[in-house]
């Protein structure tokens, strides 16, 4: 089987024209949807962008409370370790009282 090509015949100056116009309204439509898409993105940008910062300092609030925290916690321990110290230091006081008082009674 042989492939028949059929002559194209040349196109007349309205039909190139009309072709150049249909091309022209495609070309068109197509810069409109990417100038459409482009807004988009952009508003999509800024708002992304506006959530980072946000969420930026959320984590720095967050950082802060952390190192408030930790320094609370440290000085909570302190005083809870000078406290433990007061106390020995109290008891070690009074036991050795009485056990100075115990030996001047047995003599």
């Amino acid at each position: 089987m042989t492939s028949a090509t059929t002559p194209q015949k040349p196109l007349t100056a309205e039909q190139i024209a009309k072709l150049k116009a249909e091309q022209e309204a495609k070309i068109k439509a197509l810069v409109k949807d990417q100038a459409g898409r482009l807004k988009q993105l952009e508003q999509a940008n800024l708002d992304a962008l506006t959530q980072n910062q946000e969420l930026q300092l959320k984590n720095d609030n967050q950082t802060v409370q952390i190192q408030v925290l930790q320094s609370e916690r440290s000085a909570q321990m302190f005083l809870y370790g000078a406290a433990t110290l007061a106390v020995g230091v109290v008891l070690g006081f009074f036991i050795a009282s009485y056990v100075y008082t115990k030996r001047r009674r047995q003599w």
